[in-house]
């Protein structure tokens, strides 16, 4: 089971905590993590996941050389240039294109309205 997710003692929210709403806790848990690694933890080994995908020598260095792999340049940007998330089209068509079965609920809705 999980331990709960208290600020340390010192923290100026730690008494306050008790009164918070999940979102302010869970805001606080964020930018303590960040602050976390951005500043306790200085390590060489850091991975800035904006430049994996912008600058192969930076991905090569940091990534595939301590891992022992290999990724040739040309795959990598065959990879980094393919859009992702491609989002299905899910735009309604225009009213004048609807069907009949897509029009009854809708006209049966707010017709009744009048």
């Amino acid at each position: 089971m999980s331990k709960p997710i208290f600020p340390p003692p010192n923290d100026p929210y730690s008494d306050k905590w008790q009164h918070l709403t999940r979102f302010e806790r869970l805001c606080w848990q964020w930018q303590f993590e960040n602050r976390f690694m951005r500043i306790a933890h200085t390590y060489p080994n850091r991975l800035y996941f904006e430049l994996l995908s912008k600058d192969y020598d930076y991905f090569k260095t940091h990534l595939l050389d301590p891992l022992g792999l290999h990724i040739s340049a040309d795959v990598w940007q065959d990879y980094v240039n393919t859009p992702k998330n491609e989002s299905a089209v899910y735009r309604m068509p225009h009213h004048t294109q609807w069907t009949i079965r897509r029009q009854t609920p809708l006209l049966s809705k707010y017709a009744a309205r009048k």
